[in-house]
């Protein structure tokens, strides 16, 4: 493979060790260069661009003229992944549900002392999709909730050098990420700056594991936070049954940092509010998906009936239903669409209306159920 068909970040990687190859020959760079077939101006154009790099990871206060690299550990790629955290494990299955994720076995994980990073490739000519990469950081901030382990976060995008192999973890996004975590007060996984730079406008898909708040924020002002946070309640709120209030309250047991947790209560208590209308969008899609197939029954595939049943089984379970009760009797009078009451005010009778007619649920559960 040539460097011109490297991403992004593996010229980065390949320029590194290139360099300390150069380095360690005892050549002069251009008899280096004249070795490797290398123009000995991307040479210095690649040198350069890393020592910003490495410039940019240095604590100013405490290191002048060198590097220090951390080693962490390293686990083998299977078909999932296990995060450890203070001895816990976490296990992520890499096959998401999720339609638009981005490419699941290419997610890495590395963590030392109390730290540890989660990440995946993406091509610096796309505009990617969030979604599924969210999804893993919010099933990771849950699950250390319910073993009572607190976390603080960051989500940063840029070039940088994620080296498994050497240990080697370099580049602008992990500065961010470092810098910006110190300046929250609150358990929680905030965006940085730099992704809604790169990212511009979220994909509305995106949206169902980003929330806008900034209630977290230790100062008004700050260079490496973006008003988003992930909304790691979104998944709690599907999967837990859990009291999430009563669980972080029990883990306030350190008075110096009651600030952090009621922080992190006041969140949760602002996200409730904000989940509301997004479950009522969210079962109002998968309704007007029921209906479509419904329509279609005549000529479903198999795939496309059990998808129908799966759908079905869902819309029908108890947990949904008493969602979209309680979304009905909410005393707020917003609505994510006013079309959605009616149509939730319908489906809690029982119906739902295909080309003006009334279908029973119970009908279709026993068609597809």
């Amino acid at each position: 493979m040539t460097v011109q068909e490297l991403t992004e970040n593996e010229k980065y990687k390949f320029w590194y060790f290139k360099i300390k190859e150069c380095k360690e020959s005892g050549l002069s760079v251009k008899d280096f260069c004249d070795k490797n077939n290398i123009k000995p101006s991307t040479y210095y154009n690649y040198q350069q661009k890393i020592r910003n790099i490495l410039c940019d990871q240095i604590n100013e206060n405490n290191y002048k003229n060198e590097v220090s690299f951390v080693s962490v550990e390293k686990q083998p790629h299977n078909n999932e992944k296990i995060i450890i955290i203070k001895g816990i494990s976490i296990k992520i299955e890499l096959d998401s549900d999720t339609p638009y994720h981005l490419v699941n076995h290419e997610l890495g994980h590395a963590f030392f002392s109390d730290t540890f990073l989660v990440w995946l490739y993406i091509s610096p000519l796309s505009k990617p999709l969030l979604g599924g990469f969210l999804k893993k950081c919010s099933i990771i901030f849950c699950e250390a909730l319910k073993r009572g382990i607190p976390l603080r976060g960051t989500i940063s995008m840029g070039s940088a050098i994620m080296d498994e192999e050497n240990r080697i973890f370099l580049g602008k996004p992990l500065v961010e990420a470092a810098k910006a975590v110190l300046r929250q007060k609150w358990l929680g996984v905030a965006i940085g700056k730099s992704v809604v730079d790169t990212i511009g406008q979220f994909n509305p898909k995106d949206m169902e594991y980003l929330l806008p708040y900034r209630n977290h924020m230790k100062y008004e002002c700050d260079p490496f936070l973006s008003d988003f946070v992930l909304n790691w309640f979104s998944y709690w709120n599907k999967f837990e049954n859990n009291d999430i209030e009563k669980i972080i309250e029990d883990m306030n047991t350190d008075i110096s940092f009651d600030d952090y947790y009621k922080n992190t209560l006041l969140y949760v208590k602002h996200v409730k509010k904000h989940c509301i209308i997004w479950n009522e969008h969210l079962i109002c899609a998968d309704i007007a998906q029921l209906k479509r197939l419904y329509k279609m029954r005549t000529n479903l595939d198999e795939e496309r009936k059990c998808f129908m049943c799966e759908g079905i089984k869902l819309l029908t379970s108890n947990k949904i239903l008493k969602n979209i009760e309680y979304i009905i009797k909410k005393n707020e009078g917003v609505w994510f669409d006013p079309n959605d009451k009616d149509i939730l005010l319908m489906y809690n009778n029982g119906f739902i209306e295909v080309d003006d007619t009334k279908i029973s649920l119970d009908y279709l559960k026993k068609l597809y159920g």
